[in-house]
């Protein structure tokens, strides 16, 4: 008689209380305050409830290294236009869910709507300009005569009141993100809970049984829930490589279904001890960046879009965001576009697995090439470690790194882990054996989620003053790091890490040049010099020129350095001297 009672039901009617502290930001972005009419009506969409948030007690533990109050909240779409200058290269991204949004151009809009001239009205003859001059009256004859003084004191006063209302906005404080407080000891009471049922419930067959459409966890309340609509259909394969019953068509979850299923997901990810980020090609489709797969947004051979250049979608933001309230704690990314880290994510808290376009020692990875070694070995511990595991955007058709998936759905069954969820509009191979299974966009499941936690608008990617990911990292191309002259983490010495243009530079010694196959990096060592030729706002990276080759540094490497986030820099000043710690 299990039911999903165990997982919501019985939770208290504070189990998503969230606190007004501060979070444990790590300086990504700067946001700004929610208590703002203006930016919540432009990124919100509505305004701030009135009842103020309640706290509750706490006593999680960190995450590892490598790494609520509920409320239903209206929409995060804007209730007007929105503004121009939204983040470059998000396609997609920003009219399905994206929000990158320059609030920017929205706050600063504030303070001068204050000193904004009347509009012409019926009393206003056509053509006759509002001037800043002072005012004049004209007497019976027609003839222009200087105003009372008390008309110009009033209009010294108003234009004092406008200045202290524009400083009053340029200074203003900046209010603290929620923050969600895991009150470990009942969460874990929950897990086990969910971990002793679980075990009762068989996989599905994800070609036959319309359970599949749900995942194992939520049948236990609802095996016969409503499934989600074909909005997309396709004979066509996703890859050549699925099994013959599987298609690329796409699906939709029932609206009611789907708010049960995003209150379930949060229930798991509280009740986690360790939560797995697998990501593919699919989660960064939104932000203009091409896949393999066949999917209604194209794919097979559509080419990489905006490739490098491409901004953070919504869901790579709500991930970061749930990696900073310690709800996600490792993330493990097939793709090389570094979506991730350009919306906040620790790049020492990634694993890479198939290379990057933002790592020189780390190039991304052909088939016929092998994987970075530590980056192997890190992926199996994760895989062998996480309680839960949350899949978006990949296919799951049999690659390596898909054990991520594989072997936690398989200690749930043996009642030792929550599980796999995967989220999806396609179905995959894995559905039958998943803890819980959503047909929908990332990005739509990620933004309900967000409100599900009462995040603050940080988690939806909306920071005051920034029009693209660039401006969120350190500006300065010099920085001083607790590194050796060879690019390995010291304790003892640090080096001056100089990427400014014209600056001579060479790939780390600690590298996967020769596993990766490319065939243009043929040649090239870590003796090879190459050339920092300039800082690219664009795709938020340092270009360098090195062996007849172009490539990319991601501009967060600054920040990693300075932390001494990794055992090595992936590259090194060819002069680079050390001095005393």
């Amino acid at each position: 008689s299990s039911s999903l009672s165990i997982l919501l039901a019985s939770r208290p009617a504070d189990c998503f209380r969230v606190s007004q502290h501060e979070a444990p930001y790590r300086g990504r972005m700067i946001i700004s305050s929610s208590s703002d009419p203006v930016f919540e009506e432009v990124c919100l969409g509505a305004k701030r409830p009135a009842d103020p948030p309640r706290s509750r007690s706490s006593n999680g533990s960190p995450a590892a290294s490598l790494r609520t109050r509920s409320q239903a909240a209206s929409s995060y779409k804007p209730s007007s236009p929105i503004p121009s200058g939204e983040r470059p290269g998000s396609s997609d991204s920003a009219k399905s869910a994206g929000r990158m949004i320059a609030v920017a151009s929205a706050v600063s809009a504030a303070p001068k709507s204050l000193s904004r001239k009347p509009a012409r009205t019926s009393s206003t003859p056509a053509g006759t300009r509002h001037s800043d001059k002072p005012a004049v009256v004209r007497n019976s004859a027609g003839v222009a005569a200087k105003a009372p003084s008390a008309v110009l004191a009033a209009e010294k006063r108003l234009a004092a009141h406008e200045d202290e209302k524009r400083q009053s906005e340029v200074q203003r404080v900046e209010a603290p993100e929620p923050v969600v407080n895991i009150d470990r000891n009942a969460e874990e009471v929950r897990r086990q809970q969910i971990v002793d049922a679980l075990r009762a419930v068989p996989n599905f067959d994800p070609a036959s049984d319309s359970r599949a459409f749900h995942g194992r966890c939520f049948c236990l309340h609802d095996a016969a829930a409503i499934v989600p609509a074909c909005v997309w259909k396709s004979d066509k394969k996703p890859r050549e490589s699925s099994p013959h019953w599987l298609t690329a068509s796409e699906y939709k979850e029932d609206p009611k279904v789907f708010q049960a299923k995003i209150k379930l997901l949060a229930s798991l990810l509280m009740a986690s001890r360790r939560t797995l980020a697998y990501t593919g090609a699919g989660l960064s489709v939104a932000a203009g960046i091409g896949m393999a797969a066949v999917g209604s947004k194209g794919g097979a051979g559509t080419g990489m879009g905006v490739a490098t250049a491409g901004e953070p979608t919504l869901a790579h933001c709500v991930l970061a965001e749930l990696n900073r309230q310690n709800l996600l704690h490792g993330w493990v990314q097939q793709n090389h576009d570094g979506l991730p880290q350009k919306a906040g994510y620790r790049q020492e808290e990634i694993n890479e697995i198939h290379g990057s376009w933002f790592d020189p020692s780390n190039p991304v990875v052909k088939y016929s090439g092998s994987l970075r070694g530590d980056l192997f070995e890190d992926l199996e511990q994760q895989a062998e470690n996480a309680d839960l595991c949350l899949v978006l955007g990949t296919s799951l058709t049999g690659l390596n790194a898909d054990q991520c998936v594989t072997k936690t759905a398989i200690r749930s069954r043996d009642g030792s882990s929550l599980g796999s969820v995967i989220i999806s509009p396609q179905k995959t191979a894995q559905d039958g054996k998943c803890a819980l299974r959503i047909f929908a966009k990332a990005d739509e499941v990620m933004e309900a989620l967000a409100k599900e936690f009462g995040f603050g608008p940080r988690a939806v990617g909306c920071s005051r003053g920034v029009r693209c990911s660039a401006d969120l990292f350190p500006k300065q191309d010099r920085v001083l790091v607790p590194y050796d002259k060879d690019g390995r983490r010291s304790a003892t010495v640090k080096t001056y890490w100089d990427l400014s243009k014209g600056q001579k530079v060479r790939i780390s010694g600690f590298n996967n040049l020769r596993g990766a196959h490319q065939p243009n990096d043929k040649g090239i060592d870590e003796r090879t010099q190459g050339t920092v030729t300039c800082r690219d706002q664009r795709s938020c990276a340092f270009n360098i020129s090195i062996g007849g080759t172009n490539k990319k540094l991601g501009l967060w490497w600054l920040e990693t350095a300075m932390r001494g986030g990794l055992e090595y820099l992936p590259v090194v000043n060819v002069d680079a001297r050390e001095v005393t710690a």
